[in-house]
């Protein structure tokens, strides 16, 4: 049972784990066969100064990794969230990029809307009732320029059914300090038929 057999069974019971490797003598082929099998480092027993070095050193690398770990896997279930929270939005819900190109829609919107034409990757105003185009571009121009929500309603005529969407839009800012546009779409056509009936 020598040093190689160690890293093995160290690294099957706790990948995560740096080790070090401290020997005597280690030969080329040696050295190379630790690091292929998972040591970070190793140092010479004649050389037990560099020890307490190379273990700091690894004790940083190694949190950083488990930093980095944790980091993946919260972004790993915040986008799960998202995408749940998408799925069951009783709405249509959009992306559109500083290009007004669409870069996402959830799952409402490709079964509402996918009759009129969407397709991700290209603008949306050519596919537009001209009634409602002055109103989106007017919406989206707001969002761009000034950075803020804009709440507007807009009409569509969709398999023959004309719609009242009430629309909300608002800026999705990204580091590099351009914007995106959000949005969400609610159905509203009862609701506005109601209120025309009490009227």
């Amino acid at each position: 049972f020598g040093g190689i057999e160690a890293v093995t069974l160290a690294k099957t019971l706790t990948p995560d784990i740096p080790i070090i490797m401290l020997s005597g003598v280690v030969g080329e082929e040696t050295a190379v066969e630790a690091f292929k099998a998972g040591v970070q480092d190793y140092v010479m027993k004649d050389k037990l100064v560099r020890l307490v070095p190379a273990i700091r050193r690894e004790l940083a690398e190694a949190q950083t990794r488990r930093d980095h770990t944790q980091a993946q896997s919260a972004l790993r279930a915040s986008e799960e969230r998202f995408r749940m929270f998408m799925k069951h939005l009783p709405g249509a819900a959009f992306i559109k990029d500083n290009d007004r190109r669409l870069v996402y829609v959830n799952d409402y919107f490709e079964r509402a809307l996918s009759s009129i034409g969407f397709q991700l990757g290209r603008p949306t105003y050519d596919l537009l009732p001209p009634r409602s185009v002055d109103a989106v571009r007017a919406a989206d121009d707001t969002v761009l320029t000034e950075r803020r929500e804009v709440l507007f309603t807009q009409q569509f005529t969709i398999d023959g059914n004309d719609l009242t969407l009430l629309t909300v839009k608002f800026p999705l800012p990204h580091e590099d300090g351009h914007v995106s546009i959000g949005a969400i779409s609610l159905d509203i056509t009862e609701r506005q038929a109601a209120e025309d009936r009490l009227r």
